[in-house]
Formats: structure tokens, C-alpha cells, sequence
């Protein structure tokens, strides 16, 4: 299949409505490290850029600390908050995600969805009992604990579109740890 359809939406419902379609392969479209490769093997005919939504923000409430799925990892890796957070454990696993490049162009979104089973950073979500904001078609948003869909997100996510991810507040004084094994310090773990 061919890409056939480029869609940037201005506002959430009319990304919604575009995703919520059946007659057509429709995928959100955010940082597109790992979308854009597979594209004609995936089948993919249509995409939704997420740039204009507002789904790229790191805050903290009371609840715990916010992240929209569209915000890149690099402004994970130097947020001050997220380096504060679980002492400084989201900080350490993002930068084992990949080199810079990578980490200026792929989300967190796109992370949890499409990236390697293995990832730190998704490793150290679930350590965390990180939750997943989403929403399907014109439904409410829904609450989901990322170690529901952790083993298969593209399953278990189809057809959502992920908003933001919560960490509890209730692990932002927690110790916790992050060893990896690799060929270098810098290069993507093989044992994480």
C-alpha cells in the first residue's frame, strides 16, 4: 500500500473522528521514527499528524506527573522535573533509548506503542505503575495501567490514541535502580 492520505489537524475532535475511520488504514503520526521505515510493509493508506495537538507537555499535579504522548524524549532527558522524578530513574532510561537524533524526533507515545520490548524507558514506566491515558473514536478518555498492554501495545491499543502518560505521584521519593548490559555505555541494551 501507498500513503494516500496526510491529515494535520488543528484540534483533537477532528483528529479523533479521522483515526476513529474503518474504511481506511489510519494511523496517528508523531514523531515517525518508527512509523515512517514500515510504512508501505505496514499497510498504512492514511496518517494524522499529531504536531498541532496539544499533547506535548511534562507536568507535575497532584496526581502524579504528566506527560503528553507527543513530547520527544529528549525533552524527557532534560526536563528538570523528570530528572527529579523516582531519583532521576526516567532520566537514566531515556538515555539509553538511543543517540540524540533519535531522541529529538521520537515520543513517548510512539515509544510505548511501537518500540522494543526491551526499552529502558518502558521498563522503567512499569517499575513506576505508570498508567496511559487514551481515547477510541468519540469515546471519554480511559484510565490504563501500561502493564495491561505492556506485552502487546499494538493489540491492545488499536485503534486508540494515547493522550498522556501518568507516573504516580506515590513514586516521586521512591529509590530504584536501572543496570543495563550492552556493547557500550551507549548503545541500546541488550539486558536491561
Amino acid at each position: 500500500m501507498t500513503l494516500t492520505e496526510y491529515h494535520r489537524p488543528s484540534d483533537m475532535a477532528t483528529a479523533r473522528r479521522l483515526l476513529a475511520r474503518t474504511r481506511i488504514m489510519t494511523v496517528p503520526l508523531a514523531g515517525g521514527t518508527l512509523l515512517v521505515p514500515e510504512l508501505e510493509a505496514s499497510g498504512v493508506e492514511a496518517v494524522v499528524d499529531l504536531c498541532d495537538l496539544p499533547l506535548h507537555f511534562i507536568e507535575v499535579q497532584r496526581d502524579g506527573l504528566h506527560v503528553g504522548a507527543a513530547t520527544a524524549l529528549a525533552a524527557l532527558a532534560s526536563d528538570v522535573q523528570v530528572a527529579a522524578w523516582a531519583g532521576g530513574l526516567l532520566a537514566r532510561a531515556v538515555a539509553h533509548e538511543g543517540p540524540v537524533n533519535l531522541l529529538n524526533a521520537a515520543t513517548l507515545g510512539g515509544l510505548l506503542v511501537g518500540g522494543e520490548a526491551g526499552s529502558p524507558l518502558r521498563l522503567a514506566l512499569l517499575a513506576l505503575d505508570a498508567r496511559v491515558v487514551v481515547v477510541a473514536g468519540e469515546g471519554p478518555a480511559r484510565h490504563v495501567a501500561l502493564h495491561a498492554v505492556a506485552d502487546e501495545p499494538n493489540v491492545h491499543l488499536a485503534g486508540q490514541l494515547i493522550l498522556e502518560v501518568i507516573v504516580p505521584a506515590g513514586t516521586a521519593t521512591a529509590s530504584h535502580g536501572l543496570a543495563t548490559v550492552g556493547r557500550t555505555p551507549r548503545d541500546f541494551p541488550i539486558v536491561t
